[in-house]
């Protein structure tokens, strides 16, 4: 038999995909630099590692089952700028799960509390912890059919050992009585055991319309901020009017966003006053072309940009 023909047989049979792969390649290389044989074959385990790797990490994504793909970086900070973002980059690193404790995001609907859980759920992964997402009302409606097929406490033991559960939309839709009740016994027995990310878009105040009871909504809140990192997702409407037109018009980016947002907001201090969103939309738009000319010059342009707002207008009003 063949030196190649063995060497793949045994790579597959030692199930070492990546060395079968990528031996020739390798061996050629090193023989032309004249490698020494321990550091080729440490790249060649390299390499195994390296794949390995990878194919855990994509393994430990898919298996999340998160809705969509959302990043750290693809988060714009400038929507809300009293959002800690040098915390969330520190939880990143995921020590918070090695201590069992919570991330929450609390705020109204279209403030990204999806995306930053499922980023930094994806960061976990990548750390090597297992993750899992749920909406409050899927994991409602898996807890009742795991009730009703007797297989509850399996089920539990089961999502325990999960090192991260991300419970997105508490809040967002009604829960039934035993729905809630049921999620509360499956918060309450990760409490100090496992980590969780919440997101809801009510105050805690406001949690007995999704528990129903007053003293178990607090002991459940009790137990959830007791070791947890609380984000409140206030947006500032403005920048985020900014920020959605950008995009909507297909120029966004950060300086544009930046120096149009201090522009506008400097206007409604002097009590600028705008009709409409429309109206907000149309200065929005020619300042953003002016923006565009004039700062490859280096400077925001010839005239103040309260003087091309005037100019502006007398276009469109």
């Amino acid at each position: 038999m063949s030196t190649t023909f063995l060497l793949e047989t045994y790579a597959k049979r030692l199930r070492l995909p990546a060395i079968k792969r990528f031996y020739k390649e390798m061996a050629n290389d090193a023989a032309e630099r004249q490698v020494p044989y321990e550091e080729f074959l440490l790249a060649l385990l390299e390499q195994e590692v390296q794949q390995r790797d990878a194919n855990q990490i994509a393994s430990r994504i898919k298996h999340a089952k998160f809705p969509s793909t959302k990043t750290l970086d693809q988060y714009e900070f400038s929507v809300i700028p009293s959002l800690n973002k040098p915390k969330l980059l520190q939880l990143a690193r995921c020590d918070y799960i090695e201590k069992a404790e919570n991330i929450m995001f609390i705020g109204n609907s279209g403030t990204g509390k999806t995306h930053l859980s499922i980023a930094l759920g994806k960061e976990a992964c990548h750390h090597g912890y297992s993750v899992q997402f749920w909406t409050a009302a899927k994991i409602c409606n898996e807890l009742m059919e795991a009730q009703s097929q007797k297989r509850i406490l399996q089920l539990e033991k089961q999502w325990l050992k999960t090192d991260l559960i991300i419970l997105d939309e508490v809040g967002f839709v009604p829960l039934s009585k035993t729905g809630a009740e049921l999620l509360f016994q499956f918060c309450a027995a990760r409490y100090e055991k496992g980590s969780m990310i919440i997101t809801s878009n009510l105050e805690f105040a406001d949690w007995t319309q999704i528990f129903k009871d007053e003293q178990m909504t607090a002991a459940l809140v009790d137990r959830l901020t007791h070791r947890a990192h609380i984000f409140a997702m206030v947006v500032n409407f403005l920048m985020s009017t900014v920020v959605n037109f950008l995009i909507d018009i297909h120029t966004y980016d950060n300086a544009v966003a930046e120096a149009t947002y201090k522009i506008m907001k400097t206007e409604f201090v002097n009590q600028v006053k705008f009709h409409n969103l429309r109206h907000l939309e149309l200065e929005l738009y020619d300042y953003v072309n002016w923006f565009n000319k004039h700062r490859i010059h280096g400077t925001l342009g010839y005239m103040t940009p309260v003087q091309y707002r005037h100019t502006a207008l007398k276009k469109v009003v």
